[in-house]
């Protein structure tokens, strides 16, 4: 069964997860973003995709519960991001630690 993706919200992180997740085989099916032009500019990006700005429309329950499952999504997402970043930097500062004492700095 093919998985489909709608992309709620497709900034750089949106847009660079959908981009991934097309290349291993989803299906990209709704880009919603504020505006109908940068989710036009998200969709070529990703490189799949339908720009929609109606995708949102539903009953109050329905974004109750959407809400949820997305808040707890992106706290993943970012905590998974973050550690990639704090992990990134922490190689580049003992690479540049080890820099300075090969090339006979007094660190």
């Amino acid at each position: 069964m093919e998985k489909t993706l709608a992309i709620i919200g497709a900034g750089r992180v949106g847009r660079m997860l959908g981009r991934g997740l097309r290349e291993l085989g989803w299906k990209i099916g709704a880009v919603v973003t504020r505006g109908e032009a940068s989710a036009r500019r998200a969709v070529r990006f990703i490189g799949a995709g339908k720009a929609d700005l109606d995708a949102l429309l539903g009953s109050p329950k329905e974004f109750a519960h959407a809400y949820e499952a997305l808040s707890l999504l992106a706290a993943r997402v970012l905590a998974q991001d973050r550690a990639g970043l704090l992990a990134e930097l922490e190689k580049n500062s003992v690479e540049e630690k080890l820099k300075t004492k090969v090339i006979g700095g007094n660190a």
